[in-house]
């Protein structure tokens, strides 16, 4: 209420409107309010979600938007110069209109919003946006000549930019840091806020520098954004923008946050014996329960999605399928994005990071090739899908690879996603929210509460089975060949033909056999003499 109030006793529009003649025409004086004009007429927003608005009007209020006498701009401009800014984390579910928070207030400022990213392929997306709206907006990154980027502070210092977007590194050296004191920035905005204390102790020290990014900068408000933050991210988020002599500490990291959940995913875990036979059977259009399109993979190494990709279109027998990681040349990331962006059927294979911010709506199918590392992680990911609020789907793949990988890990964050997802006893969903310390809602879709998970993996029982009534005598190789009832010389020569289980895996190629029978020895359920005269050949572990 104190902002309205502020709004709409103006003394000069009602002095205005009494040195009105009385024979003018009758105008309309009922009060607008102009952020949700600028919503409407900039950004065809009918109206605006309560958190939004919070978060709008911390920044305008902070900038100083609804002082309008001089001394009172005199004096916002004092408290720019001297005062700590004002700190805000929102935490919004993806797909939540994050990027009207920090673009209608833009707009509205005669400031520079500057924004911060961890990746290239973020600030494009964002430039690409801004570009359609027709707001002023230059991207400063590592890859520009000399002269190009003293074109882009020229016109920033000029006035002719609303909003300034780069990353770390091009900031925090030393000439970027002194155009930014020179520059009159309202607000700094840190996007994929939840990457800054991971990956800045992990391989990029850049992002635990912002802190002298934003001291160069002076503004009075810095958001940080993110669609996942636990309370070990907001922590360590507060440690890292409290400096001990600042006189920030007397203004604590105010948070915003919405429940995480996205009603319109449904949440599914397969354990698998063989992840690429399984991807290739969700993914098939003649399987009766294939997943709709367009489909992200994502994958935990660049060789992996890769891999992925190669052998989705020899097996699918489809050009639609493309990988995306930061290896790629500049041109060709950007030709397939833009492919992607516009695809209605694509497969898209790529790197975790490839997920954050890119925003395609309509992306109805999520699959995760390899476990997520914590729970904030895999809520990115998963909310790639069904940004425009129709249904998506998340699949998760796991094996003894995964729980292995789980058990050896320090960090205790892969194991607490892993048991959540894998437990059978209880809704995805819930187990998502309660290890996000958000309260449990009513499910709306997961395998649980669908009573839809498989029993056991694919393949399980026919491998299990052959070695049951074979212990012994059959290597991994021979097993794949009856298992897939090939046609070979090698057939016709031992007669496979006729053993049992002979052609029961006919769907699955002789690798994928190869990869579960090696899955199940890993697990526990086969063993394989290492030694002695039936060394290599198979048999279950109970026997």
């Amino acid at each position: 209420m104190k902002v309205f109030n502020q709004i709409s006793a103006q003394p000069e529009e009602v002095s205005k409107r009494e040195e009105e003649p009385e024979s003018a025409p009758q105008k309309n004086l009922e009060w607008e309010d102009p952020v949700s004009r600028a919503a409407r007429e900039r950004f065809g927003i009918p109206y605006l979600f309560p958190y939004q608005r919070l978060v709008i009007s911390n920044v305008l209020e902070a900038a100083g938007y609804f002082d309008h006498t001089e001394a009172q701009s005199d004096q916002v401009e004092q408290e720019r110069t001297t005062a700590p800014p004002r700190r805000q984390l929102v935490v919004l579910p993806t797909g939540a209109g994050k990027s009207l928070c920090f673009m209608l207030p833009g707009v509205l400022l005669a400031d520079i919003t500057l924004l911060i990213f961890p990746l290239l392929s973020l600030m494009a997306d964002q430039l690409r946006r801004l570009n359609e709206q027709g707001i002023p907006a230059a991207l400063l990154s590592g890859g520009q000549g000399r002269q190009e980027k003293e074109e882009i502070w020229r016109r920033a210092a000029a006035g002719e930019l609303r909003f300034l977007l780069s990353n770390p590194e091009t900031l925090i050296q030393p000439l970027s840091l002194e155009h930014l004191r020179a520059l009159p920035i309202a607000h700094v905005v840190l996007d994929e806020a939840h990457t800054i204390p991971t990956w800045g102790v992990q391989f990029r020290d850049a992002l635990l520098r912002i802190p002298e990014i934003i001291q160069a900068c002076r503004p009075h408000i810095v958001s940080a954004f993110t669609a996942t933050a636990s309370e070990k991210i907001e922590a360590d988020l507060q440690a890292l923008f409290t400096q001990p002599d600042d006189a920030a500490d007397d203004l604590p990291l105010h948070v915003i946050r919405a429940n995480p959940d996205r009603p319109n995913i449904s949440y599914h875990v397969i354990e698998s014996l063989c992840k690429m036979h399984d991807l290739r059977r969700l993914l098939d259009p003649e399987y009766p329960y294939a997943l709709p399109r367009p489909a992200i993979v994502f994958c935990a190494t660049r060789k992996q999605a890769q891999r992925c990709a190669m052998q989705l279109r020899s097996s699918l027998g489809s050009g639609k399928i493309y990988f995306y990681h930061a290896g790629l040349e500049r041109e060709e990331k950007q030709r397939i994005q833009k492919w992607f962006f516009h695809s209605n059927d694509g497969i898209l294979t790529a790197t975790n990071a490839f997920g954050m911010g890119v925003d395609k709506a309509d992306v109805r199918s999520v699959i995760h090739f390899n476990v997520s590392r914590s729970v904030e992680a895999f809520l990115q990911e998963s909310g790639r899908g069904g940004r425009d609020t129709k249904p998506a789907y998340s699949v998760v793949l796991y094996d003894a690879y995964d729980r292995a990988a789980a058990a050896d890990s320090c960090d205790r964050r892969y194991a607490r996603l892993l048991d959540a997802l894998s437990n059978r006893n209880a809704c995805v969903r819930e187990s998502l929210m309660a290890a996000m310390g958000s309260p449990a809602t009513a499910c709306s879709g997961c395998d649980i509460c669908l009573h839809s998970r498989p029993t056991g993996p694919a393949g399980f029982r026919e491998i299990l089975n052959f070695f049951h009534v074979y212990p012994n005598r059959f290597n991994c190789g021979e097993a794949a060949d009856i298992l897939c009832g090939v046609s070979s010389i090698s057939e016709l020569r031992g007669g496979y033909r006729h053993f049992f289980g002979f052609g029961s895996m006919r769907e699955w190629s002789i690798d994928e056999v190869k990869t579960a029978v090696k899955c199940l020895e890993s697990a526990g359920g086969l063993k394989k003499p290492r030694l002695g005269k039936r060394r290599g050949y198979i048999s279950p572990k109970s026997s």
